[in-house]
């Protein structure tokens, strides 16, 4: 299973229970796109892959999501 977040409170919350639920079948994605607080997508992804042993991917959108906005 894939889920995708975007770092707030209602999507970590569903990334730690789906991880808690399907372990080693949860896979999570996390899209940085460039609107949140300093340091927050980084804080975030050590968060969950080092402490609660997420399997978590970030992809960097800023770029893109920026591009879309011009």
């Amino acid at each position: 299973m894939i889920s995708t977040m975007s770092g707030g409170v209602d999507s970590t919350a569903v990334v730690i229970l789906m991880n808690k639920a399907i372990v080693y079948r949860f896979h999570a994605v996390m899209v940085d796109n460039g609107c949140l607080r300093k340091d927050e997508a980084v804080n975030v992804f050590k968060r969950l892959s080092d402490n609660c042993g997420i399997d978590l991917k970030c992809v960097d959108a800023f770029d893109w999501v920026l591009d879309l906005l011009k």
